[in-house]
C-alpha cells in the first residue's frame, strides 16, 4: 500500500509499504480521506520530537478492511472515523499512554 512515511523533519516521500494486520482487540481501516492536524504540521516542521520514519496523520475516516482477534462490534466494511481525543483505557495505545487510536462508528 502506499502511505505518506516522514523521515526526518521536512523530508515527506510516498512509499510503498506493507499493508499492517490487525492484531488481537484491533480494526484494520482502509482510510478514505485524513485530515492534517497541528500535531501533523509539528512533527514535519520538526518541532515535534520522535523516532523517524513514520507515518502521520490520526484525523482520518474509512472503512474497516479487516478485524482482529476478539474483536466485538466492528465489521469488515463498516464505516468508522478516528477520534483520538478519547480513550478506551484497554487497548494496547491506551495501555502504552498513547491514546491516539480509538475507533468509533
Amino acid at each position: 500500500m502506499k502511505a505518506a512515511v516522514l523521515l526526518g523533519p521536512r523530508f515527506l516521500e510516498i512509499r510503498e509499504v506493507p499493508e499492517p494486520r490487525p492484531r488481537t482487540g484491533e480494526v484494520l481501516i482502509r482510510v478514505k480521506e485524513a485530515g492534517i492536524c497541528g500535531t501533523d504540521y509539528a512533527l514535519y516542521s520538526g518541532k515535534l520530537l520522535t523516532k523517524f520514519p513514520i507515518i502521520p496523520g490520526h484525523e482520518a475516516k474509512g472503512e474497516v478492511a479487516a478485524v482482529g482477534p476478539e474483536v466485538k462490534g466492528f465489521s469488515t466494511g463498516d464505516r468508522v472515523t478516528i477520534q483520538p481525543n478519547f480513550f478506551c483505557g484497554k487497548c494496547p495505545m491506551c495501555l502504552r499512554a498513547w491514546g491516539i487510536s480509538v475507533s468509533i462508528r
